[in-house]
């Protein structure tokens, strides 16, 4: 934006750590050392949760939590089910009980949760959709806090 590139102040979207829980619920739902990797998200076709199922089958020491509700919930846990993966699969809540954040997203805006799962300190595997690299290419997380966000909005009226 040449013309109004001196004119605009890009301000992150903030979030306060506090919210994320301690993950102990998500923890005890898997064996013990598990890896797990987790996403959250609307149940549906363009969140893609299907791929963490299918690598999951290949790969027995993949451990996944899919957190959500929505339209494909019935089809996820067929898979499950057909895949056996009933012990590997669980849905549940505490992004700070996964090891590995995942959002195999097929479109996407600026996703909140990745705000969170980076702001957690997550590794974060994801496709680089929409917003998404206006998210991981920053390279400094604490801009995404709420005391970021409103400094630089009040500053903007100074």
């Amino acid at each position: 934006m040449p013309f109004v590139s001196r004119k605009t102040v890009r301000i992150y979207n903030g979030i306060g750590l506090e919210t994320l829980g301690t993950g102990k619920m998500i923890r005890s739902a898997f064996p013990p050392g598990a890896v797990i990797t987790g996403t959250i998200g609307e149940l549906n076709k363009n969140k893609n949760q299907q791929v963490l199922i299918e690598q999951a089958k290949n790969n027995s020491s993949m451990f996944v939590a899919i957190v959500g509700e929505g339209e494909e919930r019935g089809h996820l846990e067929e898979k499950i089910k057909k895949y056996n993966l009933n012990d590997r699969v669980p849905a549940s809540e505490a992004l700070r009980g996964f090891d590995v954040f995942a959002l195999p997203s097929l479109k996407e805006g600026l996703p909140y949760v990745l705000l969170e799962a980076k702001l957690a300190g997550l590794p974060i595997l994801a496709n680089h959709v929409g917003g998404v690299g206006e998210i991981l290419d920053n390279k400094n997380p604490g801009e995404f806090s709420l005391k970021q966000m409103l400094l630089k909005t009040l500053a903007l009226y100074r």
